[in-house]
């Protein structure tokens, strides 16, 4: 279409009058890019025609190709359950640093080595320890002196323990009921997404040929995909051999190609 500040002249491309005027007044707002074979150098107004058509050119004929085996390749996909292979493992790698996370605050290292919750939980569990300690000797003791002893002992560390839950309580505990919400979720992630593969599984097992549609479709679209099975092939037929009644000398078949370098 021609700009002008008085008058617009529409140029169109058509084969007759008739055409033209029913390119004009077709619905502007529907889409019908697929019907026109722009380009093609064939009458054809259907892409597939215009693939088969030996008449238009090589690239059109191959860009047609290429985009169908495309349309065909993610139609087939959005049938299959999508791979949550990647996210499953993201979710665990998730899940085992919040376990990880949760022992080292319990036991005052890791992460929370040098924290307040760190040290609170060192405090408590030195306390206990102490305590229980005591204890033991008191009632192991054979004398009421060493038992007297440990008693005390066992008294001071006993107050101490006290102390130190309450810090504990106030510092550590408030960071144990976070991470545990955050393992429930992550748990309850990583479990619905290994139930998500094995029903994909499952359902790859029960339609077996939409992987091998993919597979078609993706050897149409990259023929070199089976270059590598083709040099193995090519290697174990190539592969040095002993001919009989010449020990030593190392023959490949002729096979009357040449495969480069």
């Amino acid at each position: 279409m021609s700009r002008a500040r008085e008058t617009n002249t529409v140029h169109v491309v058509a084969d007759d009058l008739d055409q033209a005027i029913e390119d004009l007044t077709r619905e502007w707002s529907v889409d019908r890019r697929a019907r026109w074979a722009i380009d093609s150098g064939t009458p054809a107004t259907e892409p597939l025609d215009v693939e088969r058509s030996q008449a238009a050119p090589a690239t059109i004929r191959e860009a047609l190709r290429l985009a169908r085996l495309e349309v065909q390749r993610q139609a087939t996909e959005a049938t299959i359950p999508p791979d949550r292979t990647e996210e499953l493992r993201a979710a665990e790698i998730r899940l085992a640093s919040l376990q990880r996370s949760r022992r080292d605050l319990g036991a005052g290292r890791g992460r929370y080595a040098d924290s307040a919750q760190g040290e609170a939980a060192r405090n408590l569990h030195t306390a206990l320890n102490r305590r229980r300690k005591a204890e033991r000797f008191a009632e192991a003791a054979d004398s009421r002196r060493t038992r007297r002893h440990w008693r005390h002992d066992a008294k001071e560390w006993a107050d101490r323990e006290v102390k130190a839950q309450r810090t504990y309580d106030d510092v550590v505990v408030p960071e144990e009921a976070r991470l545990d919400h955050q393992i429930n979720e992550m748990d309850d992630r990583v479990q619905e997404l290994r139930q998500l593969q094995e029903d994909r599984s499952s359902w790859l097992r029960e339609h077996p040929e939409a992987t091998a549609r993919l597979r078609g479709i993706d050897r149409e679209l990259n023929p070199l995909s089976d270059m590598p099975k083709i040099h193995q092939e090519l290697s174990r037929l190539l592969a040095p051999r002993h001919e009989p009644g010449h020990p030593g000398m190392e023959q490949g078949p002729d096979l009357g190609i040449d495969i480069g370098p």
